[in-house]
């Protein structure tokens, strides 16, 4: 965050507040404390619209991809339908887990399963209609490689940048007039020599250079001194003809 401070605060509970959980689309949010009630807010406007209460206090929430909301108090996981944007009468599923305490939900995303973490271990639930089916590849693509990934994150830091960061580029020493849109009036001769200069300039920095080697039979002075040699032998050679 950027911001030093929180944007918005709000009471909702009497008690002590024991789980959150938001809606992906960040419409809606749940809330529940130690009195056992469970409160589902409106962020857009910040008031509230549903109130529901259990049995015992609230341990973990969670909201899935389509709008289900799962609550787990005490060795119960219930998993509500509609009960967002409308008051639900009754839950869409329940499970019990004897002699166990549920201690998180989560829904695992583009599927239709729920992951339980209880005091006993971990277990998995089939929940019909939870995970997104039709997803957007450009949003968020379940399927993405590696080098996918991290194009998108790079796309979305980039995507941080404030407005006034981005500016044009001006000519170095040209008064501060800008490059962009303008035309290049040298003649056709100077376009040549620079490009004749640059040409050169890349073959110089591309030239192989030998490489010296501290062992070896390639050593740069022996080769030397073996090329001097033969240097020596060929003048012994025609001064003996």
């Amino acid at each position: 965050p950027t911001v030093s401070s929180p944007l918005v605060k709000m009471l909702c509970h009497r008690a002590p507040v024991q789980a959150v959980a938001a809606d992906p689309s960040g419409h809606y949010m749940a809330t529940a404390a130690l009195d056992g009630r469970l409160t589902v807010w409106d962020l857009r406007t910040y008031k509230r619209m549903h109130v529901y209460t259990t049995a015992s206090p609230v341990s973990t929430l969670d909201i899935s991809q389509r709008g289900l909301l799962t609550v787990g108090f005490g060795p119960h996981v219930e998993v509500w339908k509609d009960a967002l944007s409308t008051r639900a009468g009754s839950p869409y599923l329940t499970q019990l887990l004897p002699g166990k305490g549920v201690r998180s939900l989560r829904f695992c995303p583009y599927e239709d399963i729920l992951g339980v973490g209880h005091s006993g271990g971990f277990q998995s639930m089939l929940v019909p209609g939870a995970g997104e089916a039709n997803f957007d590849a450009r949003e968020a693509n379940p399927f993405q490689s590696r080098r996918q990934r991290r194009e998108a994150e790079v796309h979305s830091l980039l995507d941080k940048l404030q407005p006034d960061m981005i500016g044009l580029r001006y000519a170095c020493g040209g008064g501060g007039d800008s490059v962009i849109g303008t035309v290049d009036t040298a003649p056709e001769e100077v376009k040549r020599e620079e490009a004749r200069q640059r040409a050169e300039e890349a073959s110089a920095h591309n030239e192989r250079r030998p490489k010296r080697h501290a062992r070896g039979r390639d050593k740069v002075g022996k080769l030397q001194k073996k090329r001097q040699d033969n240097i020596i032998m060929e003048g012994r050679e025609k001064s003996k003809e």
